[in-house]
């Protein structure tokens, strides 16, 4: 275990100043059951600006989200959509296991805004189509460096929104069932994909 997480003997001291990484994932709804009932993950695309110090990951995200009505493809009468923009700080920790694989565990905490766009219904238009809330994430990424400064890899993250979903107030209560415990809870969802890390400063320095 500390091997895993400590320095390969073939490893090299982390001398990065500041990054720009980047995540395409998937989202998979979680909960509650409303939400995970209600929609499928199509997107979850976010951007960092960060700045190293002795290994550890401090700056500020932007991320958008997009989660389409399961069902929609096949019933042409379903449109609607969640969009999700927000942004905020980060945290982490950059672990280098070899020269070019950096192992990154990391906490965001920032503030979602939801907009629930071609809202579609059959006899009672929607009640509110506009949503905020805190949105707490940690998460890991895997980067392997293919050249000096820039890597691409592979991460993972769950998300919990203080944002409690209820289908009635977008009127998908009129296409599918719901109980009444499927609104209870905040939102969650877990997201997976690829991600690619760039070392800007390094860049930086090499023009000189």
């Amino acid at each position: 275990m500390l091997n895993f997480f400590g320095y390969s003997q073939d490893a090299a001291p982390d001398d990065t100043k500041g990054t720009i990484r980047f995540t395409f994932m998937v989202p998979q709804p979680t909960g509650n059951k409303g939400f995970k009932k209600s929609f499928t993950g199509i997107a979850d695309c976010g951007l960092e600006i960060n700045y190293n110090i002795k290994n550890f990951v401090l700056g500020a995200y932007g991320r958008y989200r997009f989660f389409q009505a399961r069902g929609s493809r096949a019933n042409k009468l379903i449109t609607t959509n969640q969009v999700s923009v927000g942004g905020g700080l980060t945290l982490g920790f950059d672990y280098r296991k070899s020269k070019n694989t950096i192992i990154t565990p990391y906490i965001n905490v920032g503030y979602n805004f939801i907009e629930y766009t071609r809202v579609s219904y059959l006899n009672n238009p929607p009640i509110n189509t506009s949503a905020s809330g805190i949105n707490i994430e940690p998460g890991f990424r895997i980067n392997w460096l293919i050249e000096d400064g820039f890597g691409i890899g592979v991460c993972a993250s769950y998300n919990l929104l203080t944002y409690q979903f209820n289908p009635y107030d977008v009127s998908l209560n009129e296409y599918y069932s719901y109980d009444a415990k499927d609104t209870e809870g905040i939102t969650q969802f877990f997201s997976f994909g690829f991600c690619a890390f760039w070392d800007w400063s390094k860049r930086a320095s090499s023009d000189y």
